[in-house]
């Protein structure tokens, strides 16, 4: 399958289909294929920031996307929301949380590509700040690492733009950290030319190299790989998915998460986490009905 819209939402993979029990709904089988034993679960064990489920890695654990086409789609634009409020540094610890790789030969279907080497990595960083950092690191023709971008606490949003086709242009790699890639200044680094002369074959997401004695847990949300298009935020504080914030998310947000904690399938299918914390509470319901009030 080619990534025209690769979506992976619920971090893996949220559909319902009625289901009595998030413990049915959420699993990894959307991937490409899983290392190790990531948990994918509803909010009742880890923190979601779309729909009902989220992926927690502890360790040396990951999930794969082969969809994109490494012999013709000259780009990629990724985004996905990471969860970093329950993971403690070793001082130095360096946690690669996306690799992408080319491919030695690109064929179809893409499940058949082998990795020709790390093109490059987004690492969070753990003990860079008061709730670590992210970087963008180009791992291969002696590519560079971009300055660190301070990471908030609770759920994080990254994008980046990985164009090779530009590959001594200025637009050939953006980053973005909690900020709109359509209109907020990209994190350029500086990498040289020759590590882009590449096109991405497959993506990997979770703890590809481990924690680096790092402890604790990251949580993944909303994964989302495009073409040309930056995949944009999820708006917060959305609970039902409609793209905009009234006072239908208001109310659904009291009765589905605060009034009725015990029961999932009154739960919000959309993003009501307003507030970026890793749950659903008052404080929501309060940034809610702040937006409301303040369009």
């Amino acid at each position: 399958m080619k990534y025209m819209e690769r979506v992976i939402f619920g971090s893996i993979i949220v559909i319902l289909f009625g289901l009595s029990t998030a413990a049915e709904a959420c699993a990894t089988t959307g991937w490409s294929s899983v290392t190790g034993t990531p948990i994918a679960a509803s909010p009742f064990t880890i923190p979601r920031w779309a729909g009902l489920c989220g992926l927690e890695v502890n360790g040396d654990e990951h999930v794969t996307d082969l969809s994109p086409d490494g012999a013709s789609d000259t780009r990629i634009r990724i985004r996905f929301y990471i969860y970093v409020t329950e993971i403690s540094g070793a001082g130095s610890s360096v946690i690669p949380v996306l690799v992408a790789h080319s491919s030695a030969d690109p064929v179809d279907p893409p499940e058949n590509e082998v990795s020709t080497g790390e093109l490059f990595s987004v690492d969070y960083l753990p003990d860079t700040g008061a709730n670590g950092s992210f970087v963008f690191d180009a791992n291969s023709g002696g590519g560079g690492t971009s300055a660190a971008h301070a990471a908030q606490a609770g759920w994080n949003m990254v994008e980046l733009d990985w164009d090779s086709s530009d590959a001594a242009g200025s637009t050939g790699f953006r980053f973005w950290v909690n900020a709109d890639a359509d209109t907020d200044p990209a994190i350029n680094p500086a990498i040289d030319a020759s590590s882009v002369e590449r096109m991405v074959g497959l993506v990997e997401l979770g703890a590809p190299s481990g924690f680096d004695s790092a402890t604790g847990k990251l949580v993944f949300d909303a994964y989302k790989a495009r073409r040309t298009e930056a995949a944009g935020w999820l708006l917060a504080g959305d609970s039902n998915s409609s793209d905009s914030i009234s006072i239908t998310d208001l109310l659904q947000v009291q009765a589905a998460e605060i009034l009725n904690p015990g029961d999932i399938n009154q739960w919000s299918v959309g993003n009501p986490d307003c507030n970026f914390s890793g749950g659903v509470t008052i404080s929501d319901l309060l940034c809610v009905q702040t937006i409301i009030l303040n369009p």
